[in-house]
């Protein structure tokens, strides 16, 4: 290692928050991009990066010494064994301001470790997470990206969401954010509205009779709009929205019922001596 007595303080300064002794420690010759550092301790002989131990523990002055220029520490370069970036270790501990620093600098709302774990997965596994989805919601937005709610776990995580794993750990608030104000939909819901895309497309190429592909289509485009106007569905927002106007028009009164001119001038009595 180059400076390894740089190194140590900076490891030291960001697992206990001293913002000034971890910028002494980088103009001493520290790297901030090393993966070297045990990320609970901050000592030398572990995986992860200063950026890493600093998310970790929440300490955004930290982080604002090691994210700008000129120091420009890569914000999603975190744990080397796990795959875990910082932004994932700040949700998995509930530090929404870390969050929200680290997206600032271009950090991946989106970021998987190797067990297809995302920031929106961690932020409900062990707390109730609202706050880190807020934040994550905000920078994604920020950056102009879309946020997946909806991406499919794998490894230990295999074929959950973030919803799913929200209502499994009974995050209320979690759940309801990300239903509500995300659109987020449980595991089963995402695979089978992508069966039934796929399943389209497939049809579409081959060479069925007119009739019976038109049947299939709209079968498989009902299948998924099933599950789009489920609660959290795309549809279910548009459906609201269109009910919300329709019951805002009055109704109008029926018509009346039509005259017979024949025998609008007769008195009853005539019309039926006359039949």
């Amino acid at each position: 290692m180059k400076n390894e007595v740089a190194q140590r303080s900076l490891g030291h300064a960001c697992r206990h928050g001293n913002a000034v002794k971890a910028q002494e420690a980088i103009d001493a010759g520290a790297d901030a991009n090393a993966d070297v550092f045990n990320w609970r301790e901050g000592t030398l002989g572990g995986s992860a990066t200063a950026a890493y131990v600093a998310a970790g523990r929440g300490h955004i002055a930290v982080l604002d010494v090691l994210l700008p220029a000129p120091v420009s520490a890569d914000p999603d370069k975190g744990n080397a064994r796990t795959g875990a970036t910082p932004c994932l270790v700040a949700c998995a501990n509930d530090h929404p301001e870390a969050v929200a620093v680290l997206l600032e600098h271009g950090a991946d709302p989106n970021s998987t470790d190797n067990e297809g774990a995302t920031p929106c997965m961690m932020a409900v596994k062990y707390y109730d997470g609202a706050p880190a989805l807020r934040a994550l919601a905000e920078g994604a937005a920020r950056q102009d990206r879309a946020l997946e709610v909806n991406a499919l776990g794998t490894g230990g995580w295999e074929g959950k969401t973030a919803l799913d794993i929200a209502l499994n750990q009974n995050r209320a608030e979690a759940a309801a954010y990300l239903r509500d104000e995300l659109g987020a939909l449980r595991g089963k819901a995402v695979r089978r509205r992508r069966v039934c895309r796929l399943a389209i497309r497939v049809l579409l190429q081959y060479k069925l009779h007119r009739r019976a592909k038109q049947w299939l289509v709209e079968r498989l485009a009902a299948a998924k709009a099933r599950v789009d106007f489920a609660p959290g569905g795309a549809g279910a927002d548009q459906a609201a929205a269109s009910f919300a106007v329709a019951a805002a028009v009055p109704a109008q009164a029926p018509p009346p019922p039509p005259i017979d001119d024949d025998s609008c001038d007769e008195p009853p009595a005539k019309r039926a001596r006359t039949e």
